[in-house]
């Protein structure tokens, strides 16, 4: 059994027409300076020098309907959290301004979500 079968069962068991699945990540801005690019990459917790913090929560949803095995994907449109920092000082970054974050993408996301399949 996969994945999706596994989650089509434990839906049906549970009488439901469809399930909704969601996962998000947390990414943090970094600036290269030998190639000159800004990268993305998983925050960990990390302090970060330079001149601020870029935080971006990337989200997606997966939606199986249950009696067809059929599923769709969608992600919306990213949120970012940005801070303005002077070059000598290293961010860092709270648990606070991670939840303010993931609460402004949730629910921009809830609202896109119901727009888009009511």
């Amino acid at each position: 059994m996969n994945y999706m079968q596994a989650l089509r069962y434990i839906t049906a068991k549970g009488k439901q027409k469809a399930i909704l699945v969601y996962w998000g990540r947390l990414k943090a801005e970094k600036y290269d300076l030998f190639i000159k690019e800004v990268l993305w990459s998983e925050y960990n917790n990390e302090k970060m020098a330079g001149t601020g913090i870029i935080l971006r929560y990337l989200l997606q949803f997966a939606l199986v309907d249950v009696a067809t095995g059929e599923w769709i994907t969608y992600s919306p449109t990213n949120y970012e959290y940005s801070e303005p920092l002077s070059t000598a000082e290293i961010g860092d970054i709270t648990k606070q301004h991670i939840m303010q974050l993931r609460k402004k993408i949730y629910e921009r996301a809830v609202a896109d979500f119901v727009n888009r399949y009511k």
